[in-house]
């Protein structure tokens, strides 16, 4: 799945923040991503983290799992991609 391309993963991205409640809108921009997980507890991001390793079937090495990485949908969506 090396070829996916990153709107591709963004949407599937926004898809999960969608459906745990993240955002009413799965048409999410990286100024609203970045505004999501300003904010996001600790459980809820959690919970994102693992929803997004079922979805993509990756696992995310801890390392990967700081602030900065969550600041923007294009950074996660390029790791992802690069995962895969």
């Amino acid at each position: 799945m090396n070829t996916m391309e990153i709107s591709s993963i963004s949407a599937k991205i926004c898809e999960v923040i969608e459906k745990l409640g993240l955002s009413d809108n799965a048409n999410i921009d990286d100024q609203a991503f970045k505004e999501i997980f300003e904010i996001i507890d600790s459980l809820s991001l959690i919970n994102f983290v693992v929803e997004l390793e079922n979805v993509f079937d990756i696992e995310f090495p801890d390392e990967f799992l700081l602030p900065e990485n969550f600041t923007s949908l294009r950074i996660l969506a390029e790791f992802i991609r690069d995962m895969k």
